[in-house]
């Protein structure tokens, strides 16, 4: 596996980051999972976790959120004021002006192993292959797409470039009993509902649950795949496709301290004394007027 996991990361450093798979139409809920790059560029994907504070991959290249692309190119764009990556695992934190964001999506520090989740990012995506053995890379970069799947295994890995000590949660691909090429890898069992995986544009972006009353956390954050030996369908990225190859996200609850250090909530109180001063500021500047 481990070698799998280098040949991995060198795709993902050589290209310019991970989307979702299978391809679906444009995912328009997680807004607060935008692309992260130069001004005006792509370089992977990332996950706003407070009023000032976006959460991606230290590999991701970029000081720049956009929310979203748009017919005339990138809808809604910050530059951060700074950049914070981890000395060693695959996080890095920006952060931009204070209140930046009027809503986010915060880490859950808890235990999600055998947790079903839903992995959103901006990479390439696939289309079914004829044989039924996995995926074939269909392009589509840049747009912002979801899948789930399960949180099967944790480890932490070495991806190189100074990323020596990364824990994160794996998945893998799992086809239907009987499917050709069909390989269990993590134990599984058969896919869950809107089963899929992580690719090339993905990373950065988020693996979040629903921890009811459509309260979403961020569990992971994309960082690498594996290819675990498949047959490649149609070569390529599509290696990355076949049935038992693996992805996996930086686990957050390993790094609750470093985050939170790093990228701070103002508790409820104090935000609703600052609202109250911003409005009692607001009613002396039109007493004056």
């Amino acid at each position: 596996m481990n070698r799998a996991l280098s040949l991995a990361f060198v795709a993902v450093i050589g290209s310019s980051a991970f989307a979702t798979y299978p391809n679906q139409t444009t995912d328009s809920f997680f807004t607060l999972v935008g692309m992260v790059g130069g001004s005006g560029t792509f370089a992977g994907s990332g996950t706003v976790i407070s009023p000032n504070h976006v959460l991606t991959a230290r590999h991701v290249t970029g000081n720049f959120w956009h929310r979203s692309p748009s017919g005339s190119g990138v809808d809604m764009s910050f530059q951060a004021v700074s950049r914070l990556n981890h000395p060693v695992a695959d996080l890095a934190i920006l952060t931009f002006a204070p209140n930046t964001f009027s809503s986010y999506i915060r880490p859950i520090y808890q235990n999600m192993l055998g947790t079903a989740t839903t992995m959103v990012g901006f990479g390439l995506t696939g289309v079914a292959r004829a044989d039924g053995t996995g995926y074939n890379d269909a392009g589509g970069a840049g747009v912002r797409r979801s899948a789930r799947n399960t949180a099967d295994a944790r480890a932490a890995v070495n991806l190189g470039g100074g990323i020596t000590n990364s824990v994160s949660l794996f998945y893998d691909l799992d086809g239907a009993t009987g499917v050709p090429g069909d390989s269990n890898t993590l134990g599984g069992g058969d896919p869950i509902v809107g089963e899929g995986g992580i690719m090339f544009g993905d990373s950065g972006g988020a693996w979040v649950i629903d921890t009811g009353g459509g309260n979403w956390r961020l569990v992971g954050v994309n960082s690498f795949v594996v290819n675990v030996g498949g047959s490649g369908g149609n070569g390529g990225n599509s290696i990355f496709m076949d049935w038992g190859d693996q992805g996996g996200a930086v686990d957050v609850n390993f790094y609750s301290q470093w985050i939170e250090t790093n990228a701070p909530v103002p508790e409820p109180a104090s935000m609703i004394v600052l609202g109250l001063g911003i409005a009692a500021l607001a009613a002396r500047r039109r007493k004056k007027a």
